[in-house]
């Protein structure tokens, strides 16, 4: 047996991947706070391309997203960013 005076923790490789995640996680906020603020205004909302480009999907699958009432167009035909906003959280739970 090794005598040491620090104390010994034991955690499950999922534990440990958990809290090297959280901590990555918390150096990309901190990164990304350090960052000067560009002034480029968001825009309301997007066209379907945009979105896709967005979300990471393709156009169609926006397209068949918007015919299955996933997505509302707006009067200008494009979709809110409130709704991108949306989808975005959704797909981090």
């Amino acid at each position: 047996m090794i005598a040491t005076s620090e104390a010994v923790v034991i955690m499950t490789h999922a534990e440990l991947s958990a809290m090297i995640n959280a901590a990555a996680e918390a150096a990309v906020e901190k990164a990304r706070a350090m960052l000067p603020r560009q002034n480029v205004a968001r825009p309301e909302s997007v066209t379907q391309a945009e979105a896709a480009r967005i979300l990471g999907k393709s156009k169609p699958t926006i397209g068949r997203l918007v015919k299955a009432g996933v997505f509302r167009l707006n009067a200008l035909g494009n979709i809110p960013m409130t709704q991108i906003d949306s989808a975005i959280a959704e797909a981090r739970r």
